[in-house]
């Protein structure tokens, strides 16, 4: 029998290991925007990429604390940095 972590997603088709690495990985492209923005003074953008990062943190720590759970982000931030 497969750990929770070994078993993949039906609706990603990734295994709970390859889906924190995914969120893991554009949670530090989405904190280097962050950075970028803010030192660039560009307001609105800052704030949606600093919104971003919270609901990547988010989502990865739900994947870690239950990996048997499939969390999904609104279709739209996973086009995101």
């Amino acid at each position: 029998m497969k750990s929770p972590l070994e078993s993949r997603s039906v609706e990603s088709g990734m295994t709970t290991n390859e889906q924190i690495a995914d969120v893991n990985g554009r949670l530090q492209r989405a904190i280097s925007s962050t950075g970028l923005l803010q030192r660039a003074g560009a307001g609105e953008k800052y704030l949606e990429s600093y919104f971003l990062v919270e609901a990547l943190e988010l989502q990865l720590a739900r994947l870690r604390q239950h990996p048997a759970t499939i969390v999904q982000l609104h279709p739209h931030a996973r086009s995101s940095p």
